[in-house]
């Protein structure tokens, strides 16, 4: 049977991926505490490994710890000063391999997809029409049919996700700047959601969030 980490373990597992070789907490050091039946039952589903060093028992995480933390979709940490430092060293750690390997934070934004029942438009479907006419459809999809409204690039990219960000990317800049559509900031930054930064289109240094369809 699957073991499922309460959040309280699950941070503790999260700890133990950003702490590094040699700097791994004790029984009595990690955080949160856990009890000795939490600790068994990481052990026994095989997450974590214990390790003496001196006259402590040191907390190592398994390989099927790191199974575990690779496949995570939807992280549930539980609500602890704890969880702070953590997350640091994680987005520590993604901001060097961002850096190291020329990838910005946006596209890494960009490839989380709401899940399916959750998604406010449904994609299109296949369709031989060019990419600007499906631009334009799906524009009218999301607006109920109505011109000149806007409509967020966020929405736009779930209702197209057959096509590339490059691709999406080009066409839109295309049809700006020929006037079939206006790329527009939001100008509140209120207004301005994860979801919006990471599917902006960015002309002369400034982020676009939404477009406007003329007739």
């Amino acid at each position: 049977m699957t073991f499922d980490p309460s959040p309280k373990q699950a941070l503790v597992l999260w700890s133990l991926v950003v702490a590094g070789p040699g700097h791994e907490p004790s029984r009595s050091t990690a955080k949160p505490k856990l009890s000795a039946a939490e600790r068994r039952q990481l052990l026994d589903a095989h997450l974590i490994e214990e390790e003496k060093r001196g006259r402590s028992y040191h907390l190592l995480l398994a390989d099927k710890g790191w199974e575990w933390a690779e496949r995570q979709d939807v992280i549930q940490l539980c609500l602890s000063p704890n969880a702070t430092p953590v997350l640091e060293k994680l987005i520590q750690a993604l901001v060097r391999f961002l850096a190291k390997n020329e990838v910005r934070l946006a596209e890494v934004i960009s490839t989380i997809r709401l899940p399916q029942h959750e998604a406010p438009f449904p994609p299109l479907a296949a369709s031989h029409q060019s990419l600007s006419d499906q631009v334009r459809s799906a524009c009218l999809s999301i607006t109920g049919g109505e011109y000149e409204r806007r409509v967020k690039l966020a929405d736009l990219r779930t209702a197209l996700l057959a096509h590339s960000r490059e691709a999406l990317d080009g066409v839109l800049l295309q049809m700006d700047q020929s006037k079939a559509i206006q790329l527009m900031m939001l100008e509140q930054p209120s207004d301005v959601t994860p979801e919006d930064r990471a599917a902006a289109i960015f002309i002369a240094g400034q982020p676009k969030h939404v477009l406007y369809l003329p007739r």
